[in-house]
């Protein structure tokens, strides 16, 4: 989110903006970017800052790379985690989504949702399947989601072959039904803020299979819930949806549902940013803040 934050942050001191307040889902820079690329980022970061009153991070894990990078301090930013409807998880049908999917009951089923972005690295998701395929042969796999990279994906799952055992469905408004038919939701990015299709999926009752970035480690145990492994390590990632579909690992994605629930309350985010809102301004001696 550093290009937007900080266009949008210069936007607001142009405008003479009294307060601003900036949501990190993510920073710009990361292990994949020259030595320049991240210290301009960084720079600019530190200098949007000044012009910054507060921040709120969906992540602890961005919380602390804003203070190791000289962001801000501690103190300046508030975790709050990114909300949606929690309710449609819980009560997504399995059943549903097999139909939408066209795959029976009984077949194993890979899915993920994601935007097709270098970010989420898609083409890992594609490999991993291959690696997948190679030990379980009727597993089918499904990528819900667009993007610049989507027809490479396309091409690539062709091209090894795999194109009957692949279904990309764009995007669709039946995520919790598609989550609740998936076996494994498999999340393959090189880099993230706190991705709601992780708390998404475990709330839906399906096991996570994913890249061991940022916030993803927030919200999976490893071994219990799901599995995690290093970005572009799809050895580990095909070693984890393995396991779990044949049974050598057995998760309790549903074991920490009500937390997540909690957690994730869209009810709660916005509350919690009310009272953000409210301390700032109280602060400044807004009139109707004190």
């Amino acid at each position: 989110s550093s290009k937007a934050g900080i266009l949008g942050r210069a936007a607001a001191r142009a405008a003479g903006a009294d307060t601003v307040v900036h949501s990190l889902h993510g920073f710009g820079f990361h292990d994949g970017l020259s030595k320049p690329t991240h210290a301009l980022y960084v720079g600019l970061e530190r200098m949007a800052s000044r012009w910054t009153d507060a921040f709120i991070a969906v992540s602890e894990e961005n919380i602390r790379e804003g203070v190791k990078e000289g962001i801000f301090r501690r103190e300046r930013c508030r975790l709050i985690r990114s909300g949606f409807d929690t309710a449609r998880f819980l009560a997504g049908s399995r059943a549903a989504g097999r139909k939408i999917i066209g795959i029976p009951e009984g077949v194993p089923v890979v899915g993920t949702v994601a935007v097709f972005k270098p970010q989420k690295a898609p083409l890992d998701f594609v490999e991993t399947a291959r690696r997948v395929a190679s030990e379980i042969p009727d597993s089918r796999f499904v990528m819900v989601g667009d993007g610049e990279l989507r027809g490479e994906a396309e091409r690539t799952v062709a091209a090894i072959g795999m194109s009957d055992r692949f279904s990309f469905l764009g995007w669709r408004p039946e995520i919790p039904e598609l989550m609740a038919a998936f076996d494994v939701f498999l999340l393959t990015s090189r880099w993230e803020g706190l991705p709601k299709v992780v708390p998404q999926a475990l709330i839906a009752g399906c096991p996570v299979v994913a890249t061991a970035v940022d916030g993803t480690r927030e919200i999976v145990d490893h071994g219990v819930d799901g599995v995690l492994a290093p970005p572009g390590d799809i050895d580990l990632l095909g070693r984890g949806v393995t396991d779990i579909l044949t049974g050598r690992l057995r998760m309790d994605a549903a074991r920490k549902r009500e937390r997540l629930v909690r957690e994730f309350d869209q009810g709660e985010m916005v509350r919690a940013q009310e009272r953000l809102y409210a301390e700032i301004l109280a602060g400044k001696g807004f009139p109707g803040w004190s």
